[in-house]
């Protein structure tokens, strides 16, 4: 799959972000588009080649301007954030200075002719300089043949002044103040507007970036401070307290205390000597160090938290239809119901001047804000995204915020999630004539590539007792049960009961010794060379410290725990009881772990899965919403529905709790824009809310945005489901 990302400017409401979307769809090759509306970026995705001009040049005819994106390239402000500019304050400001002093001058200034002159030539003035950029962009709405509220917005201003000439013989009121004063408030709306976008995207980004400068060491031991683009891999740096790690590397000499927690979101510091791994973006807290630089700029582990961010800011959640529905009829029905306003007033009061009647359909035009609408679902999870990185939790998409919210179970695996660190190898028994030293120098041999937390036990465990070395040949490995490898000419077979049984190992000779393993909590590994038995493994795995603790509060919580594992039903049954975990199920393959999971989900609950992706892959494909965790010092790779940074397991519930309190503020700002909207429109229909007082409340709704939206940073982050199972 392809995918290109625009930087796009040029909105001039809160529905470009749609009509954008629609726009690039349509195009060959193009089967998906997102577009964050607050700023501007758009990944387009195709099976093939993406024709780039192509893009632009169909941005361009409709009236934006658009640029493609690199990686690690600074961004301008795109979308909705980039209308705060210097010549939007300027109007802005000028437009309030005028705007306002004129509502004094026809509410309560002197009548004549001569003051209705100079109100009608300063209202003029207002929307021909600073408002001049509302006509502007409803001309450009217009040539595009785009429904948008922008249009609504110019021609109620444009009503507002002219119908103020008509009624100059008359006693009528002059709406020379509503047409100024209303471009002033539209102005000062998308400042807001702009504000909110800025502040939500802000929010979206957990750590702050690395330092400008760094000092490098050169042969000598001199020190130079150089920019971090000069930086290159192999490169010395001198890092003293208080400073930030400004790339990845390896401590070459000195100690010190790094504190971790702007990674893993939680205070962690951590004890560094020569050998160990530095991430940039951490801070030596004490003591005086040197480094090697091994990654830079976009290889850096913070680089790519960054990256992986940025696109789950530009998903969009299932909501999210729902809205761009809104945003499309929204320009029509807010006209028709001016329209309805205007006819109800002629028809149905007493015969009077053309402003009297205009005036309910001018607050309908006027109180509608598609930016508030556009910026209500977005906005709740780019600080949702934010607030979940900074407690280490990295979420793929919005529809992974959704789905993780809903979930009712969570399966689990045993090894390397259920326990932590790496096994270790408890027991050794030898089965047949082979010297243990020959078995030791095969097994070792035959897992030397393999990356599973058993194989480097049992890799670890033969190394130390074997000197001689072998090459592994024609390596064949089974996720979740073992390996078949040829090693100097002789077949070796290591793995679990099930798995050797299956490639016709005769298991009886080994079938006390594999019973009393289960019955003392050890997990078997056999080892067969040339189809026959020759060693029996015992390990043992450590249970996490925080597995119990976390059953017990997912199943408050009203998430029931379930152990899926492949080893025997005697050594699972121990664990579980160990952890808490009341359900579990054993001698399960990877196809049958998530055949499980997928008769679980038929039966109307909505499953995670926390696995490895080597011996879970089936079963995290299968699950509603798979679970990975990572190491601080591997960077995700944001495949994973969720990534647990530091492989903190206690991360989960605050996942869930992330998740259930991100969704419940995305439907509180659609819940408080639809009904702000309808309720101005509604009022101002029925004359209840005049025309400017419309107008000020669309310019404040951004507002309900960002402080709805910002109180996802406060308060608890989980709290008990009102139903539990």
């Amino acid at each position: 799959m392809t995918e290109l990302r625009l930087q796009i400017k040029g909105f001039t409401g809160g529905g470009c972000a749609r009509r954008t979307e629609a726009a690039l769809r349509g195009l060959p090759g193009v089967t998906a588009v997102a577009v964050n509306p607050l700023t501007g970026e758009a990944r387009v995705q195709g099976p093939g080649h993406l024709p780039l001009l192509g893009l632009l040049e169909v941005m361009r005819r409709r009236g934006y301007e658009a640029e493609p994106l690199l990686d690690g390239e600074e961004r301008r402000p795109g979308g909705i954030a980039a209308w705060d500019t210097p010549a939007l304050r300027r109007d802005t400001r000028l437009a309030l200075l005028v705007g306002v002093p004129l509502l004094l001058l026809v509410r309560l200034g002197p009548r004549g002719l001569a003051w209705d002159l100079l109100a009608g030539s300063l209202a003029a003035a207002v929307l021909a300089g600073p408002g001049r950029g509302i006509f502007r962009d409803a001309w450009q709405r217009l040539r595009a043949r785009q429904p948008a509220l922008e249009i609504l917005t110019a021609l109620a201003l444009a009503a507002a002044w002219l119908s103020s000439w008509l009624v100059l013989p008359t006693s009528g009121p002059r709406l020379f103040d509503v047409a100024a004063l209303g471009a002033a408030l539209a102005l000062a709306g998308r400042l807001l507007a702009a504000t909110t976008a800025r502040r939500l995207a802000a929010a979206a980004t957990p750590v702050d970036p690395l330092p400008d400068r760094a000092r490098r060491v050169d042969e000598e031991g001199a020190e130079r401070e150089v920019s971090l683009a000069d930086l290159k891999p192999k490169d010395r740096l001198r890092l003293r307290p208080g400073q930030i790690v400004p790339a990845d590397g390896y401590v070459l000499r000195g100690e010190s205390v790094v504190d971790e927690s702007r990674l893993s979101g939680e205070s962690r510091f951590a004890r560094k000597g020569p050998g160990d791994l530095l991430i940039g973006g951490t801070q030596i807290h004490e003591g005086f160090i040197e480094m090697t630089v091994a990654a830079v700029g976009e290889a850096t582990v913070l680089a790519t938290l960054r990256r992986l961010l940025e696109q789950a800011g530009v998903s969009k959640s299932s909501r999210q239809a729902a809205t761009d529905r809104i945003l499309e009829l929204l320009p029509l029905a807010t006209l028709g119901l001016s329209l309805l306003a205007l006819l109800a007033r002629v028809l149905l009061a007493e015969p009077a001047p053309v402003t009297v009647p205009l005036l309910p359909a001018l607050a309908v035009l006027l109180a509608p804000s598609t930016a508030t609408l556009a910026m209500a679902l977005p906005g709740a999870f780019l600080v949702g995204l934010g607030l979940a990185a900074r407690r280490g939790i990295l979420f793929r998409d919005a529809r992974s915020i959704e789905d993780l919210r809903a979930i009712t179970r969570l399966a689990l695996d045993k090894t390397g999630i259920l326990t932590r660190g790496l096994p270790r190898v408890a027991n050794f028994e030898p089965l047949g004539t082979e010297s243990s030293e020959r078995v030791f120098r095969l097994v070792a041999a035959a897992e030397c590539t393999v990356r599973h937390p058993v194989a480097d036990a049992l890799r670890r465990y033969c190394s130390e007792r074997s000197e001689a070395t072998a090459v592994a040949m024609a390596q064949v490995t089974r996720p979740g049960g073992g390996l078949k490898a040829e090693v100097t000419g002789r077949q070796v077979l290591v793995g679990a009961p099930w798995y050797l049984a299956g490639e016709g190992v005769d298991l009886a000779p080994a079938a006390n010794a594999i019973a009393d393993l289960e019955s003392s909590g050890l997990t078997p590994v056999l080892v067969a060379l040339d189809g026959r038995l020759a060693a029996l493994f015992g390990v043992d795995h450590e249970l996490h410290p925080e597995a119990r603790a976390l059953v017990q509060r997912l199943r408050r919580h009203g998430i029931e725990t379930l152990l899926l594992s492949g080893d025997r039903p005697e050594a699972v049954r121990r664990k579980a009881e160990r952890a808490g975990i009341r359900h579990f199920e054993a001698d399960l393959r990877p196809e049958a772990k998530a055949r499980r999971i997928r008769e679980l989900m038929a039966g109307a609950e909505r499953v995670a899965m926390l696995g490895d992706a080597v011996g879970d892959a089936p079963a995290l494909a299968a699950a509603d919403v798979d679970i990975a965790l990572v190491g601080g010092d591997t960077p995700p790779a944001g495949t994973a529905a969720v990534t647990l940074l530091q492989g903190n397991l206690a991360r989960v519930l605050d996942a869930v709790g992330a998740a259930e309190r991100t969704m419940a503020v995305a439907g509180q700002n659609l819940t408080w824009a639809v009904t702000v909207n309808a309720a101005a429109m509604a009022l101002g229909g029925l004359g209840l809310l005049p025309p400017l007082a419309a107008a000020a409340v669309a310019a404040a709704t951004p507002l309900l945005v960002l402080a709805g939206s910002l109180r996802l940073r406060t308060g608890p982050l989980h709290e008990r489901r009102k139903a539990t199972r």
